[in-house]
């Protein structure tokens, strides 16, 4: 049987403005995503919630070898999600996220194309 996507939050990053970055981030090229995920989270207190997460590609300098996808969450503070906390996406098995052997996931290269347009 098939379990949902789910991660364990290893880091936070707060832009004022933007938002709440949850780290890990997923290469492109292993793992598709929408551009709009709904997610659960469940804290290390047991706090369960659900958010909805933007999924973004972050350009930076000098260019990546390989782009990373970030989730988003743009009404959370830090102490809302702290490091440890456990993310899923309650519609999505890990094999819909992360399909084995999938050089390039379509969905992927349709995000980083329309990201890539947008900073242009």
């Amino acid at each position: 049987m098939s379990t949902a996507f789910q991660f364990t939050v290893t880091d936070t990053f707060l832009i004022e403005g933007r938002g709440l970055i949850l780290s890990p981030f997923f290469p492109v090229d292993q793992y598709q995503f929408d551009r709009k995920e709904h997610v659960r989270v469940e804290t290390p207190k047991g706090r369960l919630f659900e958010a909805d997460a933007d999924i973004e590609i972050p350009f930076v300098t000098p260019r990546p070898k390989v782009f990373q996808a970030m989730f988003v969450i743009r009404a959370a503070q830090k102490d809302d999600i702290p490091v440890g906390s456990r993310v899923s996406l309650p519609t999505k098995t890990a094999e819909q996220v992360a399909p084995p052997l999938m050089a390039a996931p379509p969905s992927s290269l349709a995000i980083r194309e329309s990201q890539r347009g947008r900073h242009r």
